[in-house]
């Protein structure tokens, strides 16, 4: 199997699964015939080879590439740099994650990481709900301050929606070569929403 990293793992056989049990070679077989797809799924493990093939005597192909500078730094006229990223308790946008309760309830909401020496220079506190801008878009969420980052830097995971999708953030840039968006290079306004018990 390919993880999500990309990484080529190869699972063993535990244990003889009993006669009822389906396995999910037997699964994509069988979408793949209900689907009337024009390729042959095998339910035979020896028969899977495709990775073994699509992979077999190739090197990877190493580009080199010249940074190019983009936006003003962090920290001047008071943006900062967010980052976006994974929490460990969701996968992806959420959609699936969020609907465990275990999960849910670990991490129900987006929170704005960010360096207490920030924080207190922005009048934030921990749990503080912020604002954080650009002139793509806005987000409202909790703030969580932590020694875990860097001062100019701000981290915000991507698996919420409505007010706290921190997508509508990110730059729609992308790599020329590679494709890739630029998804770790944003700067970003932050600011305290709530002033004497009240949001403002």
């Amino acid at each position: 199997m390919t993880s999500l990293e990309g990484r080529v793992l190869r699972r063993k056989l535990a244990v003889d699964a009993s006669n009822d049990v389906r396995s999910e070679l037997w699964i994509w077989q069988q979408l793949a015939s209900r689907l009337d797809s024009p390729s042959t799924f095998s339910a035979q493990t020896s028969e899977v080879d495709e990775l073994c093939r699509a992979s077999e005597g190739g090197l990877a192909r190493l580009v080199p590439v010249t940074a190019r500078h983009r936006g003003a730094p962090a920290q001047v006229g008071g943006t900062l740099t967010l980052i976006t990223g994974r929490l460990l308790e969701h996968y992806q946008s959420g959609t699936q994650t969020r609907r465990v309760w275990e999960l849910y309830d670990a991490q129900p909401e987006a929170r704005l990481q960010l360096h207490p020496a920030t924080a207190e220079q922005l009048g934030i506190g921990d749990e503080a709900w912020v604002e954080v801008s650009n002139d793509r878009g806005t987000v409202r969420c909790r703030a969580q301050v932590s020694t875990d980052i860097r001062f100019d830097t701000v981290f915000l995971p991507f698996h919420f929606s409505g007010d706290q999708r921190s997508n509508v953030l990110t730059n729609d840039e992308t790599d020329p070569i590679s494709g890739m968006p630029e998804f770790k290079k944003t700067t970003v306004r932050v600011r305290a929403l709530v002033k004497a018990g009240a949001l403002v």
